[in-house]
């Protein structure tokens, strides 16, 4: 535009001055307009990824709602407080570690289950409270031995994983009296 000007010379009414300010407002404007379209598709990145966020929030909050289910489960409360009047008459000592472990497992979950994370070797406890459990009731027809070195136990992991393992692994495998 100011190659036209100097080529062609003034229009009338217009001088120099004026058709460079005018080019400079011009340019203001359109990095404005650029900047703004920039703004606004970075605000709806920014809108949606929060939204991704929380819908990933809410699966997490659904899955510990599941596994505290599962875990709470009558099915399972209703097998511990079996074996437990089974062998209060047999063993008192035994009945009382099972009504012990069994507190000291819903208390973890009461306690820790709204926490992102836990210490490992907290969930290997909890996981072993759980073993003890099932091999009261289960007897002879369950072993599980838990072998983590030591130096894993300071790692976090989502609370009741090793717990969860557990149980799937019992869920998903045949105990008889045979095996």
């Amino acid at each position: 535009t100011i190659a036209c000007f100097l080529i062609y010379g003034q229009p009338d009414g217009f001088s120099l001055r004026q058709l460079v300010w005018t080019i400079i407002c011009f340019e203001f404007w359109s990095v404005v307009v650029n900047f703004g379209g920039e703004m606004i598709h970075v605000l709806k990145k920014i809108k949606k990824t929060k939204k991704v966020v929380e819908q990933e929030k809410n699966e997490v909050i659904k899955v510990k709602n599941e596994v505290l289910q599962d875990l709470i489960s009558p099915h399972f409360l209703f097998n511990s407080l079996n074996t437990i009047s089974l062998i209060i008459s047999e063993d008192k000592t035994k009945s009382i570690r099972i009504v012990k472990e069994l507190s000291d497992l819903y208390g973890f979950i009461i306690n820790k289950t709204h926490e992102s994370v836990v210490l490992l070797s907290e969930d290997l406890d909890l996981a072993k409270k759980y073993s003890y459990l099932l091999k009261t009731r289960l007897e002879n027809g369950i072993n599980i031995d838990f072998e983590v070195p030591k130096r894993y136990f300071s790692c976090l992991i989502p609370p009741m994983t090793l717990q969860n393992l557990v149980e799937n692994s019992v869920k998903h495998n045949v105990i008889t009296k045979r095996k």
